[in-house]
């Protein structure tokens, strides 16, 4: 992810919508959050709240709240 600056691309496209709510993640976020628990082999949607428990993944990606399904 680091090779292709997966992280750069996202923080700085334009054509991906804004959040307009005060309780919602940064859209970027959840795409890394995403990205994340697919590359941690998740398969099934549920299985993307892996993300959130994991302390290595929200510091390398510097997530204060890990955004997740629930």
């Amino acid at each position: 992810m680091n090779k292709i600056e997966f992280r750069v691309k996202v923080d700085t496209c334009l054509s991906l919508p804004i959040q307009g709510s005060n309780r919602g993640h940064n859209v970027g976020d959840l795409l890394k959050a995403f990205t994340a628990s697919v590359w941690c082999v998740a398969n099934r949607f549920m299985h993307t709240e892996v993300t959130r428990n994991d302390d290595a993944l929200s510091t390398i990606f510097s997530w204060k709240h890990v955004p997740g399904q629930f």
